[in-house]
């Protein structure tokens, strides 16, 4: 089996998969929107994101791609519009994945927007269009989408994460602050 790296950005507007496959220096990207005009409002529009994420990873198994780690991007949680959808979506995906993947795989590491935002660019208040830049001047990797371009950067901090392998400064500061499978292990509680 080839190993493979898994980036998730979330959004109903543009939900990209990328899967990269560094043996063969190959990046695949999956891009579906799920407007709510197709697709409806709260579970059935879930339930078509799952079922879309199950397809990618099924076909992923198909193409015998051992998947080594998953980086998803975690949401603003700071963010006065929608953040509650956010979540609900985030926590979604993390369901599917805890069945679509083998385990510790399947429990993701979360990544904050600022910290994918300084792995790929070395800056924390990169806009979109240098999130694409970033990604084609860094890895060779062109694509117009944003949320491509962030799902990219995801699936490179999965590969960092799981060699232990980091080419800058800012990019080791990432790896550092990062909890690999974020939510695998209970947090203790102060009694």
């Amino acid at each position: 089996m080839t190993d493979a790296f898994i980036g998730i950005d979330q959004s109903y507007g543009g939900f990209s998969i990328a899967i990269w496959v560094p043996e063969r220096h190959q990046m695949e990207f999956n891009l579906k929107a799920f407007p709510a005009q197709k697709y409806g409002q709260g579970v059935d529009r879930l339930k078509a994101v799952s079922e879309n994420i199950v397809n990618v990873f099924n076909g992923i198994y198909e193409k015998d791609l051992e998947i080594k780690h998953i980086c998803m991007e975690g949401y603003a949680r700071n963010s006065k519009f929608r953040r509650e959808e956010a979540g609900e979506l985030a926590s979604m995906v993390k369901m599917t994945l805890s069945v679509a993947a083998s385990k510790p795989v399947s429990y993701p590491t979360v990544v904050a927007p600022t910290q994918l935002k300084v792995f790929v660019t070395g800056n924390h208040r990169a806009s979109k269009e240098d999130m694409i830049a970033g990604v084609k001047a860094k890895w060779n990797v062109e694509t117009r989408n944003d949320n491509n371009a962030d799902s990219c950067g995801l699936a490179h901090i999965a590969e960092a994460l799981h060699t232990g392998t980091s080419h800058a400064p800012y990019e080791a500061d990432v790896l550092g602050n990062l909890k690999p499978h974020t939510e695998r292990f209970p947090v203790a509680i102060a009694a």
